[in-house]
């Protein structure tokens, strides 16, 4: 399982993994004793593939970590509207508003990080530069 976490808020799926995330850790390590229910639970995760692995500290990607993540998006979802509030991984709809000011600033002839070879890669990849609008999958 691949979970992305949003560190501040913990009232969805992201943060509930980064807390028991760091209960298991907490658990293995002997800090903590857990009742025999949430042993089954763990046991329970873990045969799903939950790797408890999630933590609550922001680390970041590099550009094309988060184009290789798009991409997956992409592949999974069928188009390349990332939601402005995409809570599994609101770093990748983070990254998207940020490429799409970033082609602001170039249309508007102002100095921008979007480089030519980036603008290329998503154009490519299908990138909707304009989030109210909906490229057709067709």
């Amino acid at each position: 399982m691949n979970i992305d976490y949003r560190y501040k808020y913990w009232d969805n799926f992201g943060g509930w993994a980064a807390e028991i995330s760091k209960q298991y850790k907490d658990w293995q390590e002997g800090n903590e004793t857990i009742s025999p229910l949430v042993e089954h639970q763990f046991n329970e995760l873990r045969a799903l593939g939950f790797e408890f692995n999630v933590s609550p500290k922001f680390s970041k990607r590099s550009w094309q970590e988060n184009f290789d993540v798009f991409l997956l998006y992409k592949q999974v979802h069928g188009h390349t509207q990332v939601p402005h509030k995409y809570k599994a991984d609101v770093r990748l709809a983070k990254w998207v508003s940020i490429q799409r000011l970033e082609y602001k600033l170039v249309c508007e002839g102002k100095a921008s990080k979007l480089t030519q070879e980036r603008h290329d890669k998503l154009e490519n990849a299908g990138f909707l530069w304009d989030a109210k609008t909906r490229k057709s999958t067709d």
